[in-house]
């Protein structure tokens, strides 16, 4: 899934994100291919300039595959906290995002309720054009889960998250966002302020 998340983001860069500056060459011209100049645009993941990164407020929604099949939501607030990143050369960013996540299922003929709280997980993004960005995370937090048939004991403990994701521009500071980790698969919006 993670392979098939990269290259449906990699493809997707393969796009032109607008028309060429008057000053510029077409692809054609110097053997660079579209998706080589995608990179190489102002926002890009080549553009190494510094950057100004807003915080987000994010909602998703989700189909939790741990125990059984139901199905949630999800909010996150995150914080830039690297604003250029790890690496000089890249156009990427560090972020810290704070969160909850509610989900109800059923496993096995009894239901359940679970709540993640507080959720707090590291992001390191690749912003690869204007409108495409790419990110990989790591969490933590704390999960409370209730069954709701009779003799049900709650259960409550730590876990932790990792995985990919990614984020499409489709406004203005608005975005689209897909990823996956411990809950399965995730959709959602992300509002920039």
């Amino acid at each position: 899934m993670r392979r098939t998340l990269t290259v449906v983001a990699l493809l997707a860069c393969a796009v032109p994100t607008g028309a060429l500056a008057d000053d510029e060459k077409k692809p054609e011209e110097t053997g660079s291919s579209s998706a080589e100049m995608a990179f190489k645009h102002q926002g890009a993941l080549f553009d190494a300039s510094p950057q100004q990164r807003h915080s987000m407020l994010s909602f998703f929604a989700f189909v939790p595959w741990t125990y059984g099949l139901g199905i949630g939501g999800a909010a996150r607030y995150s914080i830039p906290i690297l604003a250029d990143g790890f690496i000089s050369r890249l156009n990427d960013s560090i972020e810290l995002e704070f969160g909850a996540d509610i989900w109800a299922g059923s496993y096995v003929g009894y239901g359940y309720l679970g709540l993640a709280v507080p959720v707090a997980e590291g992001r390191w993004t690749f912003h690869l054009t204007e409108q495409w960005d790419v990110y990989g995370k790591v969490g933590f937090g704390w999960t409370f889960t209730v069954g709701a048939y009779t003799g049900a004991a709650p259960w409550a403990g730590f876990f932790w998250n990792a995985g990919p994701g990614v984020l499409y521009k489709f406004g203005d500071g608005l975005y689209a966002r897909a990823e996956i980790g411990y809950q399965g698969l995730r959709a959602g919006v992300g509002i920039n302020f």
